[in-house]
């Protein structure tokens, strides 16, 4: 196959195509990545000579219009990835952004008129084969080259507690909050609060002095960043929303490689962690409390849920093992006539 693949500038990106990309390259198969000045600069020349265009979030309507007329006259074929709900509402985070460049019009009528769309669950493909009807399913893979640094273990004296995400989850930090603080009141000075995303977390949890917060960093030093915060638990908020029942699991991945126990919402995170066994479900702010409790005193059991949770994410959910099946999807959508 040869692909010519525009990722969008966020973390899905790298997770849904630069990643993918890396390795369907090595299985022998023609990639051109172009991760920047998507738009109207975009010419017919980039896009002559694939049988795939990947273009992941595009909203310009000049490049979108190219794109189909080299579908049109040369039969290439265009495939679309999503990993958010786009039709938003105001309960979505980006509401604001969408309804500012009129994204989520733009996204839905460019999906109906694509050769096959790709995304990361059931939940968000039900909505989206309402769009069209081809349809493909390839969950969020872990590529363990991207997470090559070293676990950094805990050397402090407090346990730690972390949080990765960006200001979007603001509301779902808010949920859990009440938990938290009565966690730090009770614990004190045993264990750390380390929030990364967003220096604003401060508000949220203003008069703490065990609760540390950190800016985000670019996606190359993502995983240098979460492997060396020196994790013992990992939380995982997340309100049950239409929104954010069409997210993933990947939060758990990332605390599970960067060496946390995780404690997660049910929201998602109930498809495939096992509650007890690689990670714990907290239903309600009394729940939060139980938990994050139990693990901060019980370390055999941090770590077993913690080895459990990284063997399932570095075999299972191993992107180079798994390839074959955004291989097979790729495959599937050529064969279409």
């Amino acid at each position: 196959m040869k692909i010519k693949a525009f990722p969008n500038a966020s973390g899905s990106g790298q997770w849904r195509i630069i990643h993918p990309m890396k390795y369907l390259a090595r299985r022998g198969h023609q990639v051109n990545i172009k991760t920047s000045d998507v738009g109207a600069t975009t010419t017919v020349d980039e896009l002559l000579g694939y049988d795939i265009i990947l273009p992941q979030g595009i909203i310009d309507l000049e490049a979108l219009k190219l794109m189909l007329e080299v579908r049109r006259d040369y039969g290439t074929k265009i495939v679309l990835d999503f990993d958010d709900m786009i039709k938003v509402t105001k309960d979505n985070p980006h509401y604001k952004d969408h309804k500012i460049w009129d994204a989520s019009p733009i996204l839905q009528s460019f999906a109906k008129f694509v050769d096959g769309i790709t995304t990361t669950g059931e939940h968000l493909a039900k909505y989206l084969r309402t769009l069209n009807k081809n349809v493909f399913i390839l969950p969020n893979y872990m590529d363990l080259e991207y997470w090559r640094y070293p676990i950094k273990k805990n050397t402090t004296n407090k346990i730690r507690i972390c949080y990765v995400g960006s200001v979007t989850h603001l509301m779902d930090i808010k949920m859990v909050a009440p938990a938290l603080k009565k966690v730090l009141r009770t614990f004190k000075d045993k264990v750390e609060l380390v929030m990364v995303g967003d220096l604003r977390w401060r508000e949220v949890f203003k008069g703490f002095d065990n609760v540390d917060c950190l800016l985000g960093v670019p996606f190359d030093s993502y995983a240098y960043r979460l492997n060396g915060l020196m994790m013992d638990i990992g939380i995982a908020p997340l309100r049950k929303t239409n929104f954010n029942l069409c997210k993933s699991d990947i939060k758990w991945g990332e605390i599970s490689i960067a060496g946390g126990a995780t404690i997660a919402s049910p929201t998602v995170y109930d498809r495939t962690i096992t509650h007890g066994v690689d990670g714990l479900i907290a239903h309600d702010s009394e729940e939060w409390v139980k938990y994050i409790s139990l693990l901060i005193e019980d370390s055999v059991l941090r770590h077993k849920l913690w080895k459990r949770a990284y063997n399932y994410w570095t075999n299972k959910r191993n992107l180079e093992m798994n390839i074959q099946e955004w291989e097979n999807a790729y495959t599937t959508i050529l064969n279409k006539m």
